[in-house]
């Protein structure tokens, strides 16, 4: 008898077994798929969700922030726009950065700290999809499908005029309770 263990799993089987279909564990797949989705918004709404297809790397990026900036206009015709995202490598890339130098005119960026709290506004949006996701119970069978939902989930989202607002309007709010826990875990 030959004794394998992986993982805290024993298994034993007579040599030269090795590839007996008995003496074989079988890996199960979830099932489970994802997608990856980037989206925008201000205190005015949400704004347009764009489908991540495959790894985001600068250029991707840059070509959604191009893409953004119609619909980001028909919200804001008029001024400078105050533009926060986190520090994530790919926003901080050379090519991202040269990007906002040749848009500098047009939008500002907000700094962002590159370690601690995220207190983005957009970050509870994605909670609450996420949790109207959980909430339909339903089984996704591939990506596209995956995403016809999130892209549902996010205009129901977009229909509720006081959410982005409220979130927006509570960032003092969030920024006072990490100081009054001298940057110790709050509720946000």
């Amino acid at each position: 008898m030959e004794l394998l263990s992986r993982r805290g799993l024993k298994i034993y089987r007579p040599f030269g077994t090795r590839y007996d279909e008995e003496y074989i564990l079988k890996k199960i797949s979830s099932g489970r798929v994802s997608v990856a989705t980037w989206g925008w918004m201000s205190a005015d709404g949400l704004g347009v969700l764009w489908r991540i297809v495959g790894h985001l790397n600068a250029e991707q990026y840059i070509h959604m922030l191009e893409n953004m900036m119609p619909s980001v206009r028909q919200s804001f015709p008029d001024g400078r726009i105050l533009f926060q995202h986190d520090r994530f490598p790919i926003h901080t890339s050379r090519a991202v950065r040269e990007w906002f130098e040749r848009h500098q005119d047009e939008i500002a960026l907000i700094y962002w700290p590159g370690k601690g709290f995220d207190i983005s506004p957009i970050e509870p949006v994605w909670a609450r999809r996420q949790k109207h996701l959980l909430e339909r119970r339903q089984f996704f069978s591939n990506p596209d499908q995956l995403y016809q939902a999130v892209e549902e989930e996010w205009e129901r989202l977009a229909l509720d005029v006081n959410f982005a607002r409220n979130l927006v309007n509570s960032i003092p709010r969030r920024m006072q309770a990490i100081i009054d826990k001298r940057g110790g875990i709050t509720k946000y």
